[in-house]
């Protein structure tokens, strides 16, 4: 609700772009590159102590340590093209690096990033900007370093955007010329948009997608209804899946059953599920541990629900698997300082 309460109003703003070293995308030597992309996994834990950053990846019960030696702290990443992202501090701004181990991409950005995004497939970078008195997304070509700027017509509503494929973003916002507010499929090579679905006397709180071509929106009703909802892209179909949701913050779906972090009405932030079939909603993590960590992801490795969470300081958090099949939740790891899954 409170993401939702102002529209992010568009704002082209042209941004520097500079190359530190060589293009390593399309174009590039081949030779000069050849083998230097880095080895990522699909599952990565980063740890914080200090100012040593080490990351991990997530095997079963345990983590394996990967050799990394990056810059910055990876925000986000591809594994496909064997790419980190990253952010520095800039004397007028922030600097974006792209690096795949050894050669990096600059861009050069006015003011404070605030999100990234990676595509489903990693071969694009979402990213949203604040300057102050400018908010705005641009994507970015991971392939070739073509930047695509937002179609200034439209305004999205909060932090409601996701990814669809490589080439398409599903939103909530509002067509500044036609005055109507929606569910909007995007374009990014063109900056041409559909409305999908009409929102009227009501707002999107989250949306998400939870698998090719279905999205999970929560909406609230100016009459304080909020119900959740599975739409698909492809038939037009929408289900209503749950009137008991509160927050969402992350989620991830296995089978007929979606599993979120956020809360139920106004109740305790902590993991949940729904399933689908039936429309119930369990809360499953309880006093183990007692609290999840804020800014929390889920991650869905082999047949297992991977969080963070803590029990009386914040600040030593640990990781946590959740097994859907026998309902049980073990620690994982909790010794080797601040936790954060990349994702």
């Amino acid at each position: 609700m409170r993401k939702a309460a102002a529209l992010s109003l568009l704002v082209l703003v042209i941004l520097s772009t500079t190359l530190a070293g060589c293009n390593f995308g399309k174009g590039s030597n081949e030779e000069d590159s050849k083998g230097k992309n880095l080895k990522l996994p699909c599952s990565v834990v980063s740890t914080i102590s200090g100012e040593d950053v080490l990351y991990y990846e997530i095997e079963g019960d345990s983590l394996k340590k990967l050799d990394l030696d990056l810059k910055g702290h990876m925000e986000v990443y591809s594994e496909e093209l064997g790419l980190a992202v990253y952010r520095e501090f800039a004397d007028k701004g922030t600097n974006l690096i792209i690096t795949n181990g050894v050669k990096e991409h600059k861009i050069s950005v006015e003011g404070n990033i605030e999100e990234l995004i990676i595509s489903p497939k990693g071969t694009k970078l979402l990213y949203r900007y604040n300057s102050g008195d400018k908010i705005g997304y641009k994507v970015l070509d991971l392939q070739d370093f073509k930047e695509f700027d937002f179609n200034e017509n439209l305004a999205i509503s909060g932090e409601n955007v996701k990814f669809v494929n490589e080439d398409q973003l599903i939103l909530y916002g509002v067509d500044l010329e036609k005055r109507q507010s929606g569910l909007y499929i995007y374009n990014i090579k063109d900056g041409s948009y559909t409305l999908e679905k009409q929102i009227v006397k009501a707002f999107i709180d989250y949306i998400d997608l939870v698998e090719d071509q279905v999205v999970l929106y929560t909406q609230s009703s100016i009459d304080g209804k909020k119900n959740c909802y599975i739409y698909n892209l492809d038939s037009k179909k929408e289900s209503v899946i749950s009137n008991e949701v509160g927050e969402i913050e992350s989620l991830c779906k296995i089978g007929n059953v979606v599993y979120f972090i956020g809360t139920k009405g106004e109740g305790l932030r902590s993991l949940y599920s729904i399933d689908i079939t039936n429309n119930k909603l369990d809360r499953l993590v309880y006093d183990f541990p007692k609290n999840i960590s804020e800014k929390s992801k889920l991650i869905v490795v082999g047949d297992n629900i991977y969080f963070l969470g803590f029990n009386d300081s914040k600040e030593k958090n640990a990781l946590y698997r959740y097994n859907p099949k026998d309902k049980s939740i073990k620690l994982i790891d909790s010794n080797k300082g601040q936790y954060i899954i990349i994702k």
